[in-house]
Order: C-alpha cells, then sequence, then structure tokens
C-alpha cells in the first residue's frame, strides 16, 4: 500500500492532479522508492520540474532536494548539446536535400520542452529517413563523426539501421526507414514526408507513431 502511495504520487504530480498524499518530509522509504521507480523510468528530471513547478519542492528533504536538482542541472547541459547537435544533422540534410523528419526526444527538444530543456533524458536521436536517401543519410552523418559497425550500405530486416555512434558527443543516432518494426498501422510514407511541417510528424501521425 505505501508503494502504491509512490506511484499514485508521482502520477498526479506529473500530470497536474490534485495530489491526494503528502508524504512526511522525514519518510525515507516513500522518498527511496519515489527515486528508485524514477530512476527506472527514467523521469527523475521530469520529477524535480513539476515538483518545483507546483510549488512542492520544499516538501522534499533537503539532500534529495539537492540530488534532483543535479540531475536535472546535468540533463539541461547534456540536452542543450544535444540540441546543437540536432541543429547540426538538421543543416546537412536540408543542404543535401534529404528527406527526413524528426521522432520521439528529438522532436520534444525542438517543441515542447524548448523551453524547459531539462525535462526529458535523451540517449539517442532517432530521425525517419525516405528508404531511398538512407545511404546518403548515413554517409553525412559518417562526416559529422557519428559511426556504426559494420553497416556496409545494405537496408537491416526491422524498422531502423544499426545506431550511429559520436563516442566523443557520447550521442548515438538512429536513422528509421519505417515507424515501427510491425506496422499493424499502416503509414502512407510518401504523404507523411509531403504534409511534415518543419521536419515533425504532424499531430495525428505522431500520436498514431506513440501509441
Amino acid at each position: 500500500m505505501i508503494l502504491e502511495n509512490v506511484k499514485t504520487f508521482i502520477i498526479e504530480l506529473l500530470f497536474d492532479k490534485e495530489i491526494s498524499f503528502i508524504p512526511d518530509f522525514h519518510d525515507k522509504f516513500f522518498w527511496e522508492n519515489l527515486v528508485k521507480i524514477g530512476s527506472n523510468h527514467i523521469i527523475i528530471p521530469a520529477i524535480y520540474f513539476k515538483l518545483k513547478e507546483r510549488k512542492l519542492i520544499n516538501k522534499v528533504p533537503q539532500d534529495l532536494k539537492k540530488y534532483l536538482s543535479k540531475i536535472y542541472n546535468f540533463n539541461s547541459k547534456r540536452n542543450k548539446n544535444i540540441l546543437m547537435e540536432i541543429n547540426k544533422i538538421e543543416k546537412e540534410f536540408k543542404k543535401n536535400k534529404v528527406d527526413f523528419i524528426f521522432l520521439k526526444g528529438a522532436s520534444l527538444l525542438k517543441t515542447i520542452y524548448f523551453k524547459n530543456i531539462g525535462i526529458r533524458m535523451m540517449h539517442d536521436v532517432d530521425i525517419l529517413i525516405s528508404k531511398k536517401h538512407v545511404t546518403l543519410a548515413k554517409k553525412i552523418l559518417n562526416n559529422l563523426n557519428y559511426n556504426d559497425r559494420g553497416f556496409e550500405n545494405k537496408i537491416v530486416t526491422t524498422n531502423h539501421i544499426p545506431k550511429l555512434l559520436n563516442t566523443k558527443k557520447q550521442l548515438g543516432v538512429e536513422l528509421h526507414f519505417k515507424l515501427l518494426s510491425n506496422e499493424k498501422l499502416y503509414f502512407n510514407y510518401n504523404k507523411i514526408f509531403k504534409r511534415n511541417h518543419k521536419n515533425l510528424l504532424r499531430v495525428e501521425d505522431n500520436l498514431n507513431h506513440i501509441i
């Protein structure tokens, strides 16, 4: 039951619902499990942001507040660097007339998280590429120091080619030629690339992809 209180608190906090249970400042079990659940779901920065936004940060033990702040600030700095890389990739793709659309975290960094860039934790940049441009896109990324481990200009049988990794930036890029590996939903890619706005999925396509 106590663990359920932790989960309920996180859900209510993140989704702007009325908080039904305020944990005690000295409830070590509660706060330890909040960190454990938040870490497992990679949402520690989002929890910190919402605690501050909803003026609940002073309900948190001081040492935990410092820890959450440190994670959020580290993630903000990292995401700023990732956004710089995203913009660099975008510039090169446009210059070479590659058909592409940013997905998932990359899309969110350029839109709803732009003003609060530390909320979401990211490890990879996901990009949908027109199938005819996959090899060209890979070559461009190779020139930007994103390298693979054995991909030889062949499209694999999943929905993306093997991850390209920039070891200096500690960042990976996945070039997708399909939105799903097993497409139960039909996506018309010709239409998707024609109707994209600022190299982002339109709302309906984005929701279908996320779901």
